[in-house]
């Protein structure tokens, strides 16, 4: 590491239904935003690899606007890109309450293709 990023390694406390066995994450010190993400098997062989591709400042936050995923084995990725992001929108303290967060909170939720 060049000193710009903290390096850490996650264990999940129960791997059943999960793919991977563990992750190491790389985190920029100056916004502590979670720029790489590496996640492992159990024999330690790289699975996937989630790498942000843009952070923008928006109202003053630091921002990951697009980001990717990739399959280490097939090679395939999946791009994903933020945009419409606004912060201090209004929403009330209730909606993270974990009853409110089964029902997923439509009203500020907006899905394009």
């Amino acid at each position: 590491s060049d000193g710009k990023f903290y390096e850490y390694k996650s264990t999940p406390k129960n791997t059943s239904g999960l793919e991977y066995s563990y992750s190491t994450t790389w985190s920029d010190k100056n916004n502590f935003i979670p720029m790489k993400q590496v996640f492992y098997d159990k024999n330690g062989k790289e699975l996937k690899v989630y790498k942000v591709e843009k952070v923008e400042t928006i109202q003053d936050f630091p921002t990951i606007t697009e980001f990717s995923m990739t399959n280490v084995e097939s090679g395939e990725s999946t791009y994903t890109i933020y945009s419409n992001i606004k912060y201090n929108v209004g929403i009330e303290d209730e909606i993270f309450t974990e009853s409110y967060l089964k029902r997923s909170p439509r009203k500020w939720l907006r899905y394009s293709k």
